[in-house]
């Protein structure tokens, strides 16, 4: 045991310099590791123990005052299962709210600070100034992702509707205008439910003071905010759909508010809440846990790579050691002790990387989640790393050091367990013309065919996970349409809100005008319920007006007794083309065949397409108030909308400009997409420098002999660096070629993996031609730097050297 210790620290010395590569190596595939893992098991449950502490609703609801009857509420309260219930006044309404940059439609609700609560309790962050009259709280979305700060202003008109908006500067007393209620930003909160940029539903918190100011001006705004908790919060969105469909769509008189913009009835079940809180943070870690593996892979391919390499350099030591009477196996020990050595260090430093990378990895979350959360140290995590990379490390160097057994005293001084293999040369010199160093190069090439392979592997696995880290960032940052539908569905360029006694003839007035391309009906808030299961109805005249990619497998619903069903759903109930499902409204209820399958995450991914008149069957004389438009110039949208008085008339309720919509809410998960995509270059290029690092110093240390004597001969420094550098590079290159063309055809097919979970199989994203060209090239360019920049160590290399040795 004794002898395996002292074998395996003079190795250590003598290779410090591999060594600590190798250790470098190794933290770098422990710490992506650490974080995917942190990620994967506590983001989500500090998200729950958020909630867990504000003691969330499983379902709320909210009505506005003009269309509340306390039988609403009952309808929920009264049910078996509740177990605790509250209510509280609130002021809300949908209305346009600055919000990154854009005009954007949103719930937003004020409520008193001070009222007591028993669930849904929210807390102001530590910079939050004490609420005074005329002041408000935001919840901490609109800090981080909103571009809002303490001192702005927010204005409140006195119409039926009303608007927010950020103007530079302190808020000065009176400065609103006639007509006008003014309120200063003087901080923000951690709020656990109201705070999704998919779910725009928010709570602004005031004193009591102001916000029996805002009630007197603002009556029409007063509304009632219910909170339910239920013993199986698993029934809380088919409870929020029954709500919808019983009490709102089954009551004229509120349908008929709410189509006129006079009134509000909206309801959010938990799962749903938390779900557009943390779903970034589920693809992230599959992200880095994905790379961190590919990293893995690569570090245990270079650490079978060194441990050859070491048995080649020491052949004779080890020689001497078996002539002395030591064993095979206590020279593999001393050989696999050396790299499991190196594994520990390099996996207890990679968690500490990680550790210190937590904060900014949760920074970028948060701009996406508005969660809190300030990672520690967690022994699970390191415990898994620690094992992981030590116990891998060790059966590859183990399997790899097993070939010891084969080596004999003779056999050492003959040099080695190949010393007089006679292999084929591919390329004599003296039959060759053009310059020596290329050829030698080229012979080297073919020599170390095994490590050859081994780089081009290396380069070609990094470079496949930089095109598909890359294309990510093109199709969320830069060109956003496919994430924007597989996130909402239907995407039309603007919706059109008009009164039902109206909907019709705005419809063929909007067809009409040469700047639309299409107009049709848009209903996607239908309570239903399939094979008595909850489900949001999609509901329009024809579906062949829709230009998203919704439906992805069969057809859309072309008759009254078809429909299309959410793939989410469909795995779920087991479901397939031709199927016969039944669909239930309130307490009528029709079979129908599945035409195909559609996607969205809208919803929790559960969604039923169908026609008007499928909808009639089960819902007979629906009214509808929306219209989806998409203009011939998607650039002329503000134009348009400027002319949609005249053009609509008297029945127009309200316009929204849903792409501006879209980036503004949706535009921080390209932001964090933009982040990792860097992340996952840089270590790319580290892992190229490791890897040439480790490789190339290996081989100028084997040919120091060959190459003293071509200087002897008289080569120059220039021609063996150039000599060196081209015996791998040519093979990075096609190999950098190789996994940037697979990334670019694989990438669609990784992220319908990455997305199917959240409901959207088939997102159809595509990595970009040019951009991976550049990332290639680039990459190469790259290799050729690092390997030339390495092959400077033939400086060192002497005749003098030599002959002294």
């Amino acid at each position: 045991m004794r002898l395996t210790g002292l074998l395996i620290g003079a190795n250590l010395r003598r290779k410090k310099g591999q060594t600590a590569w190798l250790i470098g190596f190794v933290a770098l595939a422990a710490a992506v590791l650490a974080l995917g893992l942190t990620l994967s098991l506590r983001y989500t449950g500090a998200y729950d123990r958020a909630a867990a502490a504000a003691n969330v609703a499983d379902l709320v609801v909210l009505e506005t005052d003009n269309l509340h009857s306390p039988s609403h509420f009952a309808y929920l309260t009264d049910r078996p299962g509740v177990t605790a219930w509250e209510t509280e006044p609130v002021l809300a309404a949908s209305l346009e709210v600055a919000f990154n940059g854009a005009e954007t439609q949103m719930v937003p609700m004020i409520t008193q600070v001070d009222r007591p609560r028993t669930m849904d309790r929210v807390e102001p962050r530590a910079d939050a100034r004490p609420l005074g009259p005329g002041q408000v709280w935001l919840p901490y979305l609109f800090q981080i992702g909103g571009g809002y700060a303490i001192g702005d202003r927010i204005t409140l008109p006195f119409d039926r509707s009303w608007s927010a908006r950020i103007e530079p500067g302190p808020s000065d007393a009176g400065a609103a205008e006639p007509g006008l209620v003014e309120l200063t930003v003087a901080g923000f909160t951690d709020e656990a439910y109201f705070s999704s940029p998919t779910f725009q539903w928010f709570r602004f918190l005031v004193d009591q003071a102001t916000y029996e100011a805002l009630a007197r001006r603002l009556p029409q705004l007063e509304g009632q905010l219910l909170s339910l908790q239920i013993d199986d919060r698993q029934v809380a969105p088919n409870w929020g759909l029954d709500y919808s469909g019983a009490v709102i769509k089954g009551d004229p008189a509120v349908m008929a508010a709410q189509a006129a913009g006079t009134g509000l009835a909206y309801q959010m079940d938990w799962s749903t809440a938390r779900q557009g809180r943390v779903f970034m943070a589920d693809i992230l870690a599959v992200t880095l846990t994905a790379f961190s593996a590919i990293i893995a892979l690569i570090g245990l391919i270079v650490i079978r790579f060194r441990v050859r390499g070491l048995i080649e350099e020491s052949i004779t030591d080890l020689g001497a050691l078996k002539a002395l009477g030591h064993t095979s196996a206590q020279l593999a020990r001393a050989v696999v002790g050396q790299f499991v050595a190196v594994a520990g260090v390099g996996a207890v430093l990679g968690v500490g990387l990680a550790h210190l990378a937590g904060p900014a990895l949760a920074s970028v979350l948060s701009a996406q989640s508005a969660l809190t959360w300030r990672p520690s140290f967690d022994p699970l995590v390191a415990g898994l790393c620690l094992a992981t990379m030590v116990s891998t490390v060790g059966l590859v160097a183990g399997w790899t050091a097993w070939r010891i057994r084969r080596l004999t005293p003779l056999t050492a001084l003959r040099t080695g367990l190949s010393g007089h293999h006679h292999r084929r040369d591919w390329f004599p010199l003296d039959r060759r013309s053009g310059p020596v160093t290329w050829w030698l190069a080229l012979k080297a090439t073919v020599r170390a065919g095994g490590q050859t392979a081994m780089i081009g592997l290396i380069t070609a696995a990094v470079a496949f996970a930089a095109t598909a880290a890359v294309a990510a960032w093109d199709n969320m940052a830069v060109k956003q349409e496919p994430f924007f539908r597989a996130v909402g569905g239907e995407l039309p360029d603007v919706i059109v809100r008009v009164e039902p006694t109206s909907a019709r003839p705005a419809l063929e007035r909007l067809r009409a005008d040469p700047a639309v391309r299409t107009a049709f009906r848009y209903s996607n808030d239908v309570p239903l319920r399939l094979n008595g299961d909850s489900t949001t109805g999609v509901v329009t005249d024809d579906f062949a007006a829709f230009e998203g990619n919704m439906l992805f497998q069969g057809r859309w619903p072309a008759h009254p007794n078809e429909t299309a069903v959410s793939a989410r759903q469909a795995d779920q109930l087991g479901l397939t083309r031709g199927d016969t499902v039944t669909l239930t409204a309130a307490d009528r209820s029709a079979e129908y065949i599945v035409s195909g399958l559609i996607q969205t995450m809208n919803d929790g991914g559960l969604l039923t397409a169908l026609t008007t008149a499928g909808l009639d069957r089960v819902w007979p004389d629906q009214s509808w108030s929306q219209i989806g438009v998409n203009l011939v110039e998607a650039d002329a949208v503000e134009s348009f909308m400027a002319g949609l008085d005249d053009l609509v008339g008297p029945g127009l309720i309200d316009v929204l400009d849903l792409r501006r919509t879209a980036e503004a809410l949706l535009g921080v998960y390209g932001g964090i997409m933009g982040a990792v995509a860097g992340v996952v270059v840089v270590i790319t290029a580290v892992v190229i420098t490791l890897v040439l690092l480790l490789v190339l110093g290996a081989a100028v240390q084997r040919q120091r002999r060959q190459l003293g004597l071509q200087r002897a001969l008289g080569y120059t420094t220039g021609q063996l660096i150039w000599q060196v550098a081209a015996t791998y590079w040519p093979v990075m290159a096609v190999a950098t070629t190789v996994g940037c063309l697979v990334g670019q055809f694989a990438f669609p097919r990784l992220i319908d993996l990455a997305f199917r979970s959240l409901g959207v199989p088939s997102v159809q994203m595509v990595a970009p031609p040019v951009g991976v060209a550049v990332l290639a090239g680039g990459l190469a360019l790259f290799g050729l730097a690092v390997a030339l920049l390495v092959a400077t160590r033939v400086r060192r290399t002497t005749v003098y050297e030599l002959i002294s040795e």
